[in-house]
């Protein structure tokens, strides 16, 4: 199976088949599988899902001859106008690989006019070739993306990479040494030379985008969806029926800890105690609900709704942006404070 991306050996993560252009994808996102639309154009889509909150985008290349970049923008304003709800939020020159050009946001409306998303194109022409890189998302949730829409932009680049194929070393997020999270006893290690061994299974595997092929000593082979989020890592098929799970080792063999791992335990300011459990469990003062944590975005399902904040953490302070505080909040882990939880909770503090 050949998909339209393949894993880089070095400098950017993702390169077409006609080498038209690559680009860097941060933690959390993936390629969606998808086939060459032509010789002469390439059509990647890219996604990330948390939480129930999706953002995505794509990288298109296609020629266009003679045209200007205004005649080009100009096609490409008219087409957005009919979309329902369209919006123009701003228009401005860019720079794209290295090259001139036209970035526009907009907003229309998804399904109906209670769901309104915001939308970014950045397009440049090169030699008769248009480059256009979109991204999309809820209006209420795009600026959370923002970060990473701007590193897929300031890693487009039209030259200078090289292909990865199945007979040359691995590099990437997936190398390295897992413990599978609901039996620690079982390892993988996917090596840099294109070699595993899982629990004394040993083969060979090759990455192709967002797939990852496994092949036995006899010639079995089989291909797993893979994911890299806060130091873990997730394969899945339609054989395992859920994702497997596996947490990342040192050289020690001790489990690097992700954000959310080094969140749990009990936070503290002035204002607000917050609880995050192992569990999933997650208390803000008296309300009692669940969280999700990933790639800089932290989620609260609490009993009036879910609330969204980036946060940052660094060592014992953990600050969250947010609408549900109205500003900027630094809480700090509860023993430094001192302060009593809630109740009936029974709470401890975690080191």
């Amino acid at each position: 199976m050949m998909y339209l991306l393949y894993a880089l050996l070095i400098g950017v993560s993702f390169v077409d088949n006609g080498h038209r252009f690559g680009v860097d994808l941060p933690e959390g996102w993936r390629v969606v599988p998808s086939y060459p639309v032509s010789e002469e154009e390439s059509l990647v889509t890219f996604q990330r899902e948390f939480d129930g909150i999706l953002a995505q985008g794509f990288v298109r290349v296609f020629p266009v001859g003679r045209a200007t970049i205004n005649e080009v923008v100009g096609q490409m304003a008219q087409a957005n106008r009919k979309e329902p709800g369209f919006k123009l939020l701003g228009e401005g020159l860019e720079r794209l690989g290295g090259m001139s050009a036209v970035r526009r946001r907009y907003q229309s409306q998804v399904s109906g006019p209670q769901l309104v998303k915001f939308a970014e194109d950045v397009i440049s022409l090169d030699a008769g070739v248009c480059y256009v890189v979109h991204f999309e998302a809820l209006a209420e949730v795009f600026d959370l993306f923002t970060a990473d829409f701007m590193l897929v932009l300031n890693s487009f680049k039209t030259s200078g990479f090289d292909v990865a194929t199945g007979d040359q070393p691995q590099a990437g997020p997936w190398v390295g040494t897992w413990a599978m999270r609901q039996r620690e006893k079982v390892r993988l290690r996917l090596l840099g030379d294109g070699t595993f061994d899982l629990d004394g299974t040993q083969g060979t595997y090759v990455v192709n985008g967002p797939v990852l092929t496994t092949v036995l000593r006899d010639g079995q082979h089989e291909d797993f969806t893979w994911a890299v989020y806060d130091n873990e890592l997730a394969l899945s098929n339609d054989n395992l029926g859920k994702a497997i799970r596996y947490r990342r080792l040192n050289d020690d063999g001790r489990v690097v800890l992700g954000d959310r791992d080094k969140m749990l335990g009990i936070w503290q300011s002035k204002e607000h105690t917050l609880d995050l459990r192992a569990n999933g469990e997650a208390f803000l003062g008296s309300e009692q609900g669940t969280f999700q944590a990933q790639g800089g975005v932290l989620s609260l399902h609490l009993p009036n709704g879910r609330f969204i904040f980036q946060y940052e953490l660094r060592g014992e302070a953990l600050t969250l942006h947010g609408e549900r505080f109205g500003k900027a909040t630094t809480l700090f882990r509860a023993k430094r404070i001192g302060a009593k939880i809630s109740p009936g909770k029974k709470a401890k503090a975690q080191p």
